[in-house]
């Protein structure tokens, strides 16, 4: 009988023996703050290497991703990792053998405390926004120190050594200098009345006109409920029009009712409950599994909507659903 494979690397040792022990996010967590990017890259290709060389091929297997270089770089491919186990998991599966020759590179600490862990890396995303803020911080000196120095001094033609003259007062006083840039960038984006007149020229505009909404007029209406009509001269009299109102109706669909259900059988049936029927169609078999059951399009008077989909007035198993309107069924009209 020909030896297993063995596979040594001590990031994939590790998830081997502690998966389905440990909940999946919590390893994630743990192999995201305990290894280095060249440490899980190297470990996820070594387990896409394994599982192809296996005798069993995996169906689905995914392909092996090439993460982009950024912040979450190394836990996206944790969770490719996980990702992987899991299907092999679910598929039942077994993994191939890992073994660790460096047993300093396999966490010593209990998998369910990751308190330490989630602190480290929160001190370790701390580093990285200052050290991006210290960056931009600098960057934003540098202009500045630029920006005075052209304007103190046109004329000097080393910038070396301008530079040097100007460092002692921007370093000396920061917060001035920025909010001095960050007051003359407000004066910029705001026109002031002598920046406007001294712009005015044959199709310039002083003043900016700013668009406002205007609100929409309200607009008085009524309906007269007098029962005569009015007729000043007597001879003259205005009538209105009487519209008659329909009353309001709700749709509804039934099934999975007997298939010798008739529609009569329905309707004195809700009206024993005391559900105002208006209308009841039994719904056309074109199908051969519709010929099981029974289905029926049942208009109910708007009060009696909520009653139709009360358990106690159908039998158990019924199929009752508000009735959805198609553009090729009709408008509801009854």
């Amino acid at each position: 009988m020909a030896a297993a494979v063995m596979f040594t690397n001590e990031l994939l040792c590790f998830v081997k023996f502690n998966f389905g022990k440990v909940p999946k996010s919590e390893i994630v967590t743990i192999l995201n703050g305990f290894y280095d990017d060249d440490e899980v890259c190297r470990a996820k290709g070594v387990l896409f290497e394994a599982v192809n060389s296996m005798a069993d091929k995996v169906d689905g297997l995914p392909r092996l991703k090439v993460r982009k270089e950024g912040t979450n770089k190394r836990r996206l491919d944790c969770e490719d990792i996980l990702n992987l186990v899991e299907l092999l998991d679910k598929k039942s599966i077994s993994l191939p053998e890992f073994c660790a020759v460096n047993l300093n590179r396999i966490p010593r600490l209990d998998p369910l405390d990751v308190d330490t862990v989630r602190t480290a890396q929160s001190v370790e995303d701390l580093r990285q926004q200052v050290h991006t803020l210290t960056s931009q911080f600098s960057d934003l000196k540098q202009m500045l120190l630029a920006m005075n120095c052209s304007t103190v001094h046109p004329e000097a033609p080393d910038r070396a050594q301008c530079g040097s003259s100007m460092q002692e007062t921007v370093v000396s006083d920061p917060p001035r200098v920025i909010v001095d840039s960050v007051s003359t960038a407000n004066e910029v984006s705001t026109p002031s009345f002598a920046s406007m007149f001294m712009t005015k020229d044959d199709q310039g505009q002083w003043f900016v006109q700013s668009k406002t909404k205007k609100k929409p007029t309200m607009v008085r209406k009524i309906i007269t409920r007098g029962d005569t009509n009015h007729s000043t001269s007597g001879t003259v009299k205005l009538k209105s029009v009487t519209v008659s109102s329909k009353p309001k109706v709700w749709h509804t669909f039934v099934g999975r009712l007997d298939p010798e259900t008739t529609e009569e059988a329905v309707c004195d049936h809700l009206s024993e409950v005391g559900i105002n029927v208006v209308k009841c169609t039994a719904l056309p078999k074109r199908e051969k599994w519709q010929e099981k059951h029974a289905a029926f399009r049942i208009v109910v008077n708007i009060d009696h909507k909520d009653r139709m989909f009360d358990d106690d007035v159908w039998p158990t198993g019924t199929d009752v659903r508000d009735w959805v309107f198609t553009s090729r069924s009709d408008n509801g009209d009854s």
